[in-house]
């Protein structure tokens, strides 16, 4: 495959993958707001008397944010590796820094250094994301087991 024609496919796949992690996002958010609203409710004790049935919508809830979970930090590991190989991490540099404010440039530095993708670090971005992932998946199985315990306990 000529060169050209690899990073007109490599731009493609970057930006199906972005609009793709957009999304995942986006209904994360949206699931995460109704487990949320579900929790509230499970809080004040308006939940529905009929416990076994009740259980569906939370359980799906977080089914979805465990998947969601899941999906966006993969996302985000192909994009920076596509990030990468198209030399945008590179260009960021050059494009953003001269007109970014003070706390915008030690945001991203820290991002980039704790993530460990200005220097090409893979390992210590997939370590990064495991830790996150661990993270949001221990409170949306909190935010789940306190649905449950309420539900079936008292």
């Amino acid at each position: 495959m000529p060169p050209n024609q690899k990073q007109a496919l490599l731009r493609e796949t970057y930006e199906a993958q972005l609009k793709k992690m957009l999304a995942y996002v986006t209904v994360s958010i949206t699931s995460f707001i109704a487990q949320f609203t579900v929790f509230y409710l499970a809080v004040v004790g308006t939940l529905s008397p009929h416990k076994y049935p009740a259980l569906i919508l939370p359980s799906a809830f977080w089914l979805s944010q465990c998947y969601f979970a899941v999906a966006i930090i993969t996302k985000y590991q192909e994009l920076k590796t596509l990030e990468w190989k198209l030399g945008i991490s590179k260009m960021r540099n050059y494009v953003y820094y001269p007109y970014r404010p003070r706390f915008g440039k030690i945001w991203d530095w820290l991002h980039r250094k704790i993530l460990g993708t200005e220097e090409g670090d893979y390992a210590k971005l997939a370590s990064a994301l495991d830790w996150g992932a661990f993270f949001v998946l221990t409170v949306v199985t909190l935010f789940y087991g306190y649905i449950v315990w309420i539900l079936l306990f008292t």
